[in-house]
């Protein structure tokens, strides 16, 4: 009872909830980040965030893959978008050029490396391209003539329904995977075709942001 004759009641502040006199602080902060006392900065799996300046302190190992600003977070709109591993889909310049020379948006196209099946080949599926383990998603991306290549097996065959895994399988054994497929010569003549305008369009893009 303080001396005005009020009661008083004296109660631990709310970070010290099991009483022992030493705050508590839950180190998790926007999904897939962690802060770290020696640094400052947020674990992020594969690079760190630096919360004073509000982006990453790393470029995104995807490069432009994940859009034209590489050290931002989720297009800085983290209370509806997140990036729980430091990573980023294929979208802003990427995907908008990629849009443009295929007609059709490739968000839905998820593109990660095998985890069971660990050969040397892309592989493609409807909505998927999967890659070998000994290459990473920032060089298929840094590729552009293998992206298109890869993108068209996705969009305009598998998507598309002109092309199923019987269907390869009976092309492969006609003619092999490679020259004299015609599902591998489609996705070869797109590819020489239109990457010289693919890259423009990314360079365009890439200079328009500085």
């Amino acid at each position: 009872m303080m001396a005005t004759g009020r009661r008083h009641f004296h109660q631990a502040p709310a970070n010290d909830p099991d009483g022992d006199g030493v705050a508590f602080e839950l180190s998790l902060r926007f999904p897939g980040q962690q802060a770290t006392d020696a640094s400052g900065l947020f674990y992020n799996y594969q690079r760190e965030y630096n919360p004073a300046l509000g982006r990453y302190s790393q470029s995104d190992p995807l490069g432009v893959a994940g859009g034209l600003a590489t050290y931002a977070y989720v297009l800085a709109n983290p209370v509806i978008d997140f990036d729980n591993l430091g990573l980023a889909p294929a979208s802003g310049a990427m995907a908008d050029c990629l849009e443009m020379i295929l007609g059709e948006s490739v968000s839905g196209v998820d593109v990660r490396n095998k985890t069971v099946v660990n050969n040397e080949f892309v592989t493609t599926r409807k909505n998927s391209i999967r890659l070998p383990p000994n290459l990473s998603m920032e060089e298929f991306f840094e590729d552009q003539k293998l992206v298109l290549h890869e993108y068209y097996h996705v969009i305009r065959q598998w998507n598309a329904g002109a092309l199923s895994r019987r269907a390869y399988v009976a092309e492969f054994m006609r003619n092999g995977s490679a020259q004299g497929n015609k599902f591998e010569g489609a996705a070869t003549a797109f590819a020489g075709a239109n990457v010289s305008a693919f890259n423009k369009c990314i360079a365009s893009k890439q200079e328009c942001q500085k």
